[in-house]
């Protein structure tokens, strides 16, 4: 390597290392011209599309790195990564596999094949995988929290707790451990070491924007706990202006949306697709965040015939990319994307899970955007919306820290505006849908739960089960906020909760519709 080419090479990495991604980009690309076949150069190049959010690009920079070195481990990585971010799962699970079938001790092949069966909710497997990665760094505060995810989502919450103490011992800073905890944590002691602890950390040491975010939220919910609600709603407010303060973000883009989807399914003619192969059949369970969707779920697979998925969120991540331009239904794109045979994408979608139950539950909360779609390309699938006193969702929205915020959720005019947007897509829907749509009100549910449960399992045309009415009972993966309520009996105590706050959050409340 001659020194010119070595110094280039080192202003690549220096760039790289500040994230100056599209130097990085067009100068690996001036670079490759003459040294076609230096795999560290297609490698760095890669990843800098991924970090982009470019995945197909980034696959194909990967794919010639390994052309040109078969041992480059970090490229087939990078890919196995690329083509999870794309959910295209069997073959991130491939490259994994592929790595560790030479180099059993490649512990980032070994960490993110432990993350992997996380997402297809196989936390056993999870945990052996991280297991062995965390024998070989020991240090690595990363496989903690992944391990304590993998517990979490087994509903082994004790084992989460002690490993997620490990972390804090070992990196007092990383207060996402903090977060975690306070979730898993009731706190309703005069005295609560852990909030004492986070307070100093707030006042002591020197935290960046996200670090400070996640203490204001497990703060906030220590507070809560304590019925000390003027305590919470401070920390609750301190943490969300300064999330929505990193967040790029405009209610009108929804709006938008709305308008093109009503516009689009205005007396549309469903039905035009009707004969499939599979015998496979789908449950959505959608509606917004803290509505009552995961105990619904649960509840649903509950039953011997059922299995979860839990939010799978493939519809949206397809449809977002496929049919949309500028948050605007294309009428042309949605004609184009009709002719496809997405149901046979959907269900090959699902082989990673290894499901052997002929009828499943995707529980996609903002699949409530594409319900039109749903009936023309699952005719024979069931649609449970899932409601709650808007008050009550949208204060549980605010007081939590959601891992992929979209503005809405941090700010109290947004939220309320995005509610009413909801809102009124709903109504949308019932009425073009007529009885298609079962709306699940949750504080029926809580009142009258064996009449409101058999109303659901009549509905998705199940037998009945007596398992159905010990949902909580249920192993079911969760992977989402309701990880500490949702294998518990049916409760009342949430129902109203937005009276402790309805002095402090008028701004939000008053905007409803």
């Amino acid at each position: 390597m001659n020194q010119d080419f070595e110094n280039k090479i080192k202003s690549i990495i220096g760039k790289f290392k500040i994230n100056d991604f599209d130097f990085v980009i067009n100068k690996s690309k001036i670079l490759l011209k003459k040294n076609s076949n230096n795999d560290f150069l297609w490698n760095i190049q890669g990843l800098s599309f991924q970090y982009k959010g470019e995945y197909i690009k980034s696959i194909n920079c990967f794919k010639k790195a390994i052309q040109f070195n078969p041992e480059n481990f970090s490229s087939k990585n990078n890919l196995g990564n690329s083509y999870k971010y794309l959910k295209d799962f069997t073959k991130a699970e491939k490259c994994f596999n592929e790595i560790l079938e030479i180099e059993p001790n490649y512990i980032n092949a070994l960490i993110n094949l432990g993350n992997l069966k996380i997402d297809l909710n196989t936390f056993d497997e999870a945990v052996i995988y991280l297991n062995k990665a965390l024998k070989l760094d020991k240090d690595n505060v990363n496989i903690y929290i992944n391990l304590a995810n993998a517990y979490m989502g087994s509903g082994e919450l004790p084992k989460a707790k002690e490993i997620l103490l490990v972390v804090l011992k070992m990196n007092p800073s990383l207060t996402r451990a903090d977060k975690m905890l306070s979730d898993l944590s009731k706190s309703d002691e005069s005295v609560d070491e852990h909030l004492n602890q986070m307070l100093i950390k707030l006042k002591e040491l020197n935290l960046n924007d996200e670090q400070k975010v996640n203490l204001y939220f497990a703060i906030a919910k220590k507070y809560d706990d304590k019925k000390e609600y003027k305590m919470s709603f401070e920390f609750l407010s301190n943490g969300n202006k300064l999330q929505r303060k990193n967040i790029t973000y405009n209610t009108k883009d929804y709006e938008t949306l709305s308008s093109s989807i009503k516009a689009y399914f205005s007396n549309y003619k469903y039905g035009q697709k009707t004969t499939y192969s599979s015998n496979k059949k789908v449950i959505f369970v959608l509606g917004m965040p803290r509505s009552g969707t995961t105990l619904t779920e649960n509840i649903i697979s509950s039953h011997s015939k059922v299995a979860s998925l839990g939010e799978l969120n493939f519809i949206g991540n397809q449809m977002r990319t496929s049919v949309t331009n500028n948050f605007t239904l294309n009428s042309d794109l949605v004609v184009d994307f009709l002719k496809e045979d997405f149901y046979q994408s959907y269900f090959d979608h699902l082989k990673p899970f290894k499901i052997s139950k002929s009828i499943v539950v995707d529980k996609s909360l903002d699949n409530f955007w594409y319900i039109g779609f749903i009936k023309n390309i699952f005719p024979n699938s069931k649609i449970i919306h899932c409601q709650r006193n808007p008050k009550d969702i949208c204060l549980s929205i605010f007081k939590n820290l959601f891992n992929q915020s979209q503005g809405w959720h941090c700010n109290e005019e947004e939220l309320a505006d995005y509610y009413n947007i909801y809102s009124d897509l709903m109504q949308f829907w019932n009425n073009e849908l007529k009885d298609e749509i079962l709306n699940l009100q949750y504080e029926d549910l809580t009142k009258n739960t064996e009449h409101e449960i058999k109303k659901i399992i009549n509905f998705c045309d199940l037998d009945w089960e007596e398992n159905c009415l010990n949902f909580y009972k249920n192993k079911n993966p969760i992977k989402t906020l309701s990880v500490n309520q949702a294998n518990k009996p049916i409760y009342q105590s949430s129902v109203n909760s937005f009276l402790f706050y309805k002095k402090e959050l008028n701004a939000l409340f008053s905007r409803l519709k």
